[in-house]
């Protein structure tokens, strides 16, 4: 893990006096990366609270992994506008580089009950990260 990551996850531990608690409804970063288990939390979602959470939890995961740096690349004809803004986000954040080592891609997909699922997959083409958001109607 780099620096950012112990910073981040520091931040995270400490409650500094003053401070409220926040609903915390990423996915638990002490199993194995690759549980392969699609993780729910019941709540809906407008698209950019989705993507919010997305890169949330998909950070957390990065960040918990022996693995990394990470590189994350869509899936060839298998990402919606949904996945490449999660896509984007992580890069913004300095959390998805060019030139790391390791490539992850990012597969999503929308059925029609707007379940969300965004799931991140190795080389070799086990799941690394999988989660389904639910998304409020149109």
């Amino acid at each position: 893990m780099n620096c950012r990551s112990y910073i981040f996850l520091l931040a995270a531990a400490v409650l500094l006096p003053g401070c409220t608690l926040f609903r915390d409804d990423r996915p638990d970063p002490s199993g194995s990366p690759y549980g392969g288990t699609v993780q729910t939390t019941g709540q809906l979602y407008s698209e950019a609270e989705a993507v919010n959470a997305a890169v949330s939890a998909v950070s957390l995961k990065m960040a918990v992994s022996p693995q990394g740096p990470f590189r994350v690349i869509p899936k060839k004809d298998r990402t919606t506008s949904l996945g490449s803004k999660t896509i984007d986000s992580l890069a913004r954040m300095g959390l998805s580089r060019l030139q790391a080592p390791c490539p992850l891609y990012l597969e999503d997909r929308r059925n029609d009950k707007n379940e969300w699922t965004v799931i991140l997959l190795d080389p070799s083409g086990r799941t690394f990260y999988s989660k389904t958001f639910f998304l409020k109607g149109k």
